[in-house]
């Protein structure tokens, strides 16, 4: 049964090298398995990676994300962070053989389309209750301020910020 990581339940699980293979899969290391089960929610990440979730772990990742947008349906900002972080996703299975296939789209995103046996780094962001796939090539590259991905996430850490600090003011309101 895949574990769904919290701040008392802290794993660690090394990061791993991966070869694509020519029909664009790469084999989990059993660990990884163990913890995703034979289903998982693929999304964009910042500039070349991608994120992959369990499903239960996606669910409370987009409910998070849906809470900062208070439902603001004209939004234009509430668009962009949803399309880039919850609606651009695919779920995989990973076979018996524990191999994950990184859909068409995700492999041109990623710049691993075309390449030859291209690399990949996976690791665990257990704090944050998702995995990390990274080109080898760009696991190390600051992260690119004009990335659209990397946009909302800016944006909804600011929302995030902007809720946290009217939260604080409304305690410190009832408390005086």
């Amino acid at each position: 049964m895949p574990q769904s990581p919290t701040q008392d339940n802290f794993i660690s699980i090394d990061m791993t090298t991966q070869v694509v293979d020519g029909s664009g899969r790469i084999t989990l290391k059993q660990p990884q398995r163990e913890l995703l089960g034979d289903k998982v929610i693929l999304t964009y990440g910042d500039s070349t990676s991608m994120r992959m979730f369990t499903p239960e772990a996606f669910a409370e990742n987009a409910a998070e994300i849906l809470a900062l947008l208070d439902d603001n349906r004209l939004d234009p900002d509430a668009d962009q962070i949803q399309r880039q972080m919850i609606d651009c996703k695919v779920t995989c299975k990973i076979d018996s053989q524990g191999r994950l296939r990184i859909p068409a789209g995700f492999l041109t995103r990623s710049g691993l389309a075309d390449a030859k046996q291209p690399e990949v780094q996976v690791l665990y962001r257990s704090q944050m209750g998702y995995w990390e796939i990274w080109p080898t090539k760009d696991v190390n590259k600051p992260l690119d301020p004009n990335d659209l991905f990397y946009q909302a996430r800016r944006l909804l850490s600011n929302r995030a910020r902007t809720q946290q600090a009217a939260l604080s003011h409304d305690a410190a309101e009832d408390t005086s």
